[in-house]
């Protein structure tokens, strides 16, 4: 009889074989996906960079506005 340990080892093995014989189906999609990634990171960052620029700017704005007010 196996005790937990074995148990938990056994089917962790299987799985990693079971993933390392399939991988082979699934390497041109990770590639892809990657190239993909690589296209779109730089973009989706410049994209981000200009959010956080204009939204400390209004914060600026608004915040020198608020002041006047008071």
């Amino acid at each position: 009889m196996l005790d937990r340990g074995e148990v938990v080892l056994n089917q962790a093995t299987n799985a990693v074989a079971v993933a390392s014989i399939i991988s082979a189906a699934w390497i041109p999609t990770l590639k892809e996906a990657s190239e993909i990634a690589g296209y779109l990171m730089p973009i989706l960052g410049v994209i981000w960079l200009l959010v956080q620029i204009v939204r400390a700017t209004v914060g600026a704005v608004l915040g020198r506005r608020k002041g006047k007010a008071e």
